[in-house]
């Protein structure tokens, strides 16, 4: 329940901070996407696997969260990281690691920046960096990784010539039939 109240108040922190920050005018445009928003009262009579989902949700449109938003889903997935670790739920732990680098990855791809700038932001608010929580999950997911025997860089392409050297042999076996009989 802790952790639920904790994701809610900051989610609710965050949307206040996006909304007022601003006197500008500006036009909407019509070709964006609109990504699922988050409802508060139903995450918190749900429990933690409702927020869980709900997270999930807004994951799937990363692209177009904007940056307070992604770091809104960020500290979702650090507290459900640690009540993870907590139960010694070692899958489940696992899991939210990687989704959120995969958040984090892509809010910075896109953002850059203004990414940045929120994490920054939210470090200084509450002293943690979830840039350095990251590169520590990533460092962690690569031990796992390493350790279950998954190949983490990219397999080498084969040479050309043993492709090449294929297909003249395959050529060749076409171009004279009887050679086999």
């Amino acid at each position: 329940m802790r952790l639920i109240n904790i994701v809610a108040s900051i989610l609710i922190s965050f949307a206040v901070i996006s909304c007022g920050g601003s006197s500008k005018k500006t036009e909407s445009q019509t070709d964006t996407v609109a990504t699922p928003t988050i409802d508060v009262d139903e995450m918190l009579n749900g429990g933690a696997n409702k927020m869980t989902e709900s997270l999930d949700n807004r994951a799937l449109f990363a692209d177009d969260l904007e940056p307070q938003e992604a770091v809104a889903v960020l500290v979702g997935y650090l507290e459900i990281e640690k009540d993870a670790k907590t139960a010694r739920r070692t899958r489940k732990e696992l899991e939210t690691m990687r989704k959120f680098v995969d958040v984090y990855d892509i809010a910075i791809s896109n953002h850059g920046d203004k990414m940045r700038s929120a994490i920054s932001q939210y470090a200084s608010a509450k002293g943690v960096d979830l840039s350095v929580v990251a590169g520590e999950f990533r460092d962690r997911l690569r031990g796992v990784d390493e350790g279950s025997g998954i190949e983490a860089t990219q397999v080498s392409k084969p040479d050309s010539a043993s492709t090449d050297s294929a297909i003249t042999q395959t050529e060749a076996v076409q171009a004279n039939p009887d050679m086999f009989n």
